[in-house]
């Protein structure tokens, strides 16, 4: 072997090395970054070429790698989706939950106290100051039933704000993926590995994954294409369709008003809110429509039925004043959004003495109306489906009072105290759901990190590896020196 070859493969254990060290230099400065996948150096022996009768060998740097394992990336991300939308369904469950217990308790106390004191005055029909007593707990009951559907409003439309928040974070995240595919496009087309691109990329698609459900495809240039919900392309190579959301108009049993998201083609909007079941919108999307509008509804039905109801047995009575055919609360023409209409009617309002007790003007100790008031506690008014009320039923004044839960039907108390423990129970439900899925995510966090995580220990070994073989590189060239300085020294 010549000893110039000596000089080369020296030189080349030299380079190779430095930049092996460099490699782990880098690796060991970016332990603590986030998303940062350990980077490996994959160092061969360089191909032999004939030279007469002898060959040189030596060493280059192949490439630098990032370790890491894309089966469980796409994993991760199927999880983060999951555990996103499971996160935020289990909050607005619980918000929810503290919003029943407190008033779903207190209207029911309530609607019992408004029947208790007609019970009350149907013992005692010739008491003026029993009237006064059902004026105010007619008037506690109504604000019970408005309160609590304020509650449940204010909670929707907190939902939506959050939302509406949390699309801009997903449409700012679209634009970041589509410009690391262009840069990681750059990249490649230069023969440069993007290794730090790929990391950051990866590290957005996270992030998006915890927001919104989507699906993820990759091309031949290493683009990663997003589909918002299964059917609306948000990223595609480099280009993006942003989100955008819209208060629609009630349709198929969702309230006008309703937040609604959809994905720009072209000069129109697809609507893809029915598809977004995964990610922090996903769940929350859940908790709106599939919680908080059918305990909406199921609210509207008590208070319909409560209102309709009471009113029809008191305007077959007469009050004080001798007048009859008079309603105690303000008629309510229709389900939806009854909660929030209910209240006294003008007759009886600042009027005890209109309140009926018997049906008989003038008649002592007729009781007869503030009895069947009393006994509509224990009728079974309200649809376990409030989607199926009948408002044209009748109160019988036969003095027979409807069996409980007949034919699907529920007493107000009934319903109330079910409202609140449907929603415990889904509450509970969630969190063990919550809980599980946070164990799958960190376990596969966990061994992503044991694989593309940065080991100290492993590359101080590999920092002292590579500057062992830089020394004796730098070793050999110094031989191989004064060798070649001894043969020019020759005459």
């Amino acid at each position: 072997m010549p000893v110039i070859d000596i000089l080369e493969i020296a030189k080349q254990g030299l380079n190779t090395n430095r930049e092996a060290l460099q490699t782990t230099s880098n690796n060991i400065a970016n332990v603590n970054t986030p998303g940062y996948s350990r980077q490996k150096a994959i160092i061969q022996t360089v191909e032999q070429h004939p030279q007469g009768q002898l060959r040189m060998n030596g060493v280059e740097l192949k490439q630098v790698i990032r370790v890491h394992d894309g089966f469980v990336r796409n994993q991760i991300l199927e999880e983060a989706k999951n555990f996103g939308a499971t996160s935020a369904k289990a909050d607005g469950l619980r918000r929810m939950e503290s919003l029943v217990h407190n008033d779903g308790y207190r209207i029911a106390d309530l609607v019992n106290g408004f029947f208790n004191d007609f019970r009350e005055l149907s013992v005692n029909p010739e008491m003026n100051t029993l009237l006064t007593n059902i004026s105010f707990s007619a008037e506690a009951a109504s604000n019970g039933f408005k309160g609590m559907h304020e509650a449940m409003t204010g909670l929707k439309h907190d939902l939506d704000q959050q939302i509406d928040v949390q699309v801009m974070e997903v449409n700012t995240l679209a634009k970041e993926i589509a410009g690391l595919n262009s840069s990681i496009a750059q990249f490649k087309a230069r023969g440069e590995a993007p290794l730090e691109l790929l990391d950051r990329r990866d590290v957005a698609l996270k992030a998006m994954a915890d927001k919104v459900g989507f699906q993820l495809t990759r091309d031949e240039h290493d683009n990663a294409n997003i589909t918002a919900g299964g059917i609306g392309t948000l990223v595609n190579g480099q280009n993006v369709s942003e989100l955008v959301v819209m208060r629609t108009p009630a349709r198929e049993g969702k309230p006008a008003g309703s937040v609604d998201i959809f994905v720009k083609e072209g000069e129109g909007l697809r609507r893809v809110t029915n598809h977004l079941d995964k990610g922090s919108i996903g769940g929350m999307l859940n908790v709106r429509d599939k919680v908080i509008d059918p305990s909406m509804r199921h609210l509207d039905a008590a208070a319909y039925q409560f209102v309709k109801t009471v009113n029809e047995v008191h305007k077959q009575g007469v009050g004080r004043d001798g007048i009859g055919n008079r309603e105690l609360f303000a008629d309510i023409q229709q389900v939806e959004g009854a909660a929030a209409m209910v209240g006294l009617s003008r007759d009886v309002k600042g009027n005890s003495e209109a309140i009926a007790v018997g049906m008989t003007p003038g008649a002592k100790g007729d009781n007869r109306v503030a009895l069947r008031i009393a006994d509509i506690q224990n009728m079974a008014l309200v649809s376990d489906d409030p989607g199926k009320l009948n408002s044209d039923e009748k109160v019988s004044m036969d003095g027979s009072v409807a069996p409980k839960s007949i034919d699907g039907r529920q007493t107000l108390n009934e319903t109330l105290n079910g409202l609140v423990g449907s929603i415990a129970v889904q509450t509970e439900h969630e969190d063990q759901i919550l809980r599980h899925q946070e164990a799958i995510l960190s376990q596969l966090q966990n061994y992503e990190k044991s694989v593309s995580g940065v080991n100290l220990d492993e590359e101080a070994i590999s920092l002292v590896q590579y500057q062992t073989a830089f020394n004796a590189s730098a070793k050999a060239m110094k031989v191989g020196d004064e060798l070649l300085q001894t043969i020019l020294s020759l005459r």
